[in-house]
C-alpha cells in the first residue's frame, strides 16, 4: 500500500511538474507575441516616416484630397477624372504661387469644394507643403519613358 501510495504521489508531482512547464512554455510564446508584435508596429511606423507620411500635410491630403487627386497628386481618380481635377505634379501647379494655391484649398475653384470650414489656415499651409513635394518627383510614366528612350 505504502509503495502504491508513492506511485501516485511520484505521478501527481510528474503531472504538476509538466503542468508547470506547459504554463512556462505559455508564457514564453505569449512574451515572444508581444516582442513581434511591438517590432511590426515600430517597422511600421519608420517605413511609413520614410516615405514621408508621417507629415502633416500627408495626413491631411490623404483625408481630404487623395479621393479627386489621388495619393500620388495626378488626379486619375474616377471622381478626379469626373471632376477634372488638377494633377497637382503639373508644372502649371508648381509654378503658383502659395498664395494662390491656398486661396483655391481654402475658397474652392471650379470643381473643386472650399475646405474653410473644414481646415485651419495651418492646415493648408501644411498641404500645400506636402503638395510642393509632390512636384518634385517626376510622374512614374514619364520617367519610365524617359528612361526607354536613353537606352
Amino acid at each position: 500500500m505504502i509503495e502504491y501510495m508513492n506511485t501516485l504521489a511520484e505521478r501527481a508531482t510528474a503531472t504538476e511538474v509538466e503542468r508547470v512547464q506547459w504554463m512556462q512554455r505559455f508564457q514564453f510564446m505569449k512574451s515572444l507575441s508581444y516582442l513581434l508584435l511591438a517590432l511590426l508596429s515600430i517597422c511600421s511606423f519608420v517605413s511609413a516616416q520614410e516615405k514621408g507620411e508621417s507629415s502633416p500635410g500627408a495626413s491631411i491630403f490623404k483625408g481630404k484630397c487623395v479621393l479627386c487627386h489621388g495619393a500620388d497628386g495626378a488626379g486619375n481618380t474616377v471622381l478626379g477624372k469626373q471632376l477634372q481635377a488638377a494633377d497637382l505634379r503639373s508644372k502649371d501647379i508648381r509654378n503658383r504661387p502659395d498664395t494662390e494655391l491656398t486661396k483655391t484649398v481654402h475658397d474652392g475653384k471650379a470643381n473643386m469644394p472650399p475646405f474653410a470650414d473644414q481646415l485651419s489656415d495651418e492646415q493648408i499651409s501644411q498641404v500645400i507643403k506636402y503638395v510642393r513635394e509632390l512636384g518634385k518627383a517626376p510622374p512614374k510614366k514619364a520617367a519610365k519613358k524617359e528612361s526607354l528612350g536613353r537606352s
